[in-house]
């Protein structure tokens, strides 16, 4: 997986509803908790 960091007037990136989901799920997975 890559992660972008935004830089100043950048545009908000857009993460599918998959890719959220994954990331969630595996936070999760390692003991994660409080997500929004």
């Amino acid at each position: 997986m890559k992660y972008k960091y935004r830089t100043f007037g950048d545009p908000p990136s857009q993460r599918s509803a998959e890719d959220l989901a994954f990331s969630v799920a595996r936070f999760f997975a390692k003991n994660g908790t409080l997500t929004n």
